[in-house]
């Protein structure tokens, strides 16, 4: 690992903050090293414009990009378990390999960094990440989709759908009609109700003069 960091450590934005925690040469310090390290890259694929709402998203979504996934996988699970479990076994070695991979990982991603992706390969990545999630709600949309248009025809083009839209349309207005005949029956109610008050209420006042 440290041949790596010793070539490399410059080319990488950031790197100089783990190189201090790799300098204390503790375990303590190794673990830092690579929850920063973690950091670096979750940074990286996000300002790279990798989708995901999560880091592991992103890096399943750049993972053409990784020369070692498997090792950045393993290195990001010791990650994750350390700060679920403090408490852990955890060896200088296994965080130092960590290490390693997730520095390897931000080296792939260098010249990525300045291209960035372009708007076809986005779009790619983009419908792998969504479509799979969003796939059961699709298909539910393009079934009532083709069910309205079915329906449509139905509707316009035969004779029983005919039928049934006049139908619809005699049981609409007799409602409408009947809405609108209690509507206006309604409103004479409280017009004869309110000119009553103001009738009697007008009498009430002569009465006390």
């Amino acid at each position: 690992m440290q041949k790596i960091v010793e070539e490399d450590q410059e080319t990488i934005p950031g790197w100089k903050k783990v190189e201090k925690y790799l300098a204390d040469k503790s375990l303590a310090g190794l673990i830092v090293a690579l929850i920063e390290a973690d950091k670096l890259l979750a940074s990286r694929l996000e300002k790279q414009g990798y989708p995901g709402k999560t880091t592991d998203d992103r890096i399943k979504n750049a993972k053409e990009k990784f020369s070692n996934l498997n090792g950045l996988l393993e290195a990001r699970q010791i990650r994750n378990d350390f700060l679920k479990n403090k408490e852990m076994n955890i060896t200088s070695l296994d965080v130092e390999d960590g290490i390693t991979s997730y520095q390897q990982a931000l080296l792939d991603l260098q010249n990525g960094e300045k291209s960035r992706l372009g708007i076809f390969e986005r779009f790619v990545i983009l419908m792998d990440y969504y479509l799979p999630s969003k796939w059961k709600a699709i298909r539910k949309i393009l079934l009532y989709l083709v069910i309205f248009f079915v329906l449509v025809l139905f509707l316009a083009d035969t004779f029983p759908g005919k039928l049934l839209v006049s139908g619809i349309v005699d049981l609409t207005h007799y409602i409408f009609g009947w809405v609108l005949a209690v509507i206006l029956f309604t409103l004479a109610i409280l017009i004869v109700i309110i000119a009553s008050l103001i009738y009697f209420e007008r009498r009430k006042r002569k009465r006390f003069k």
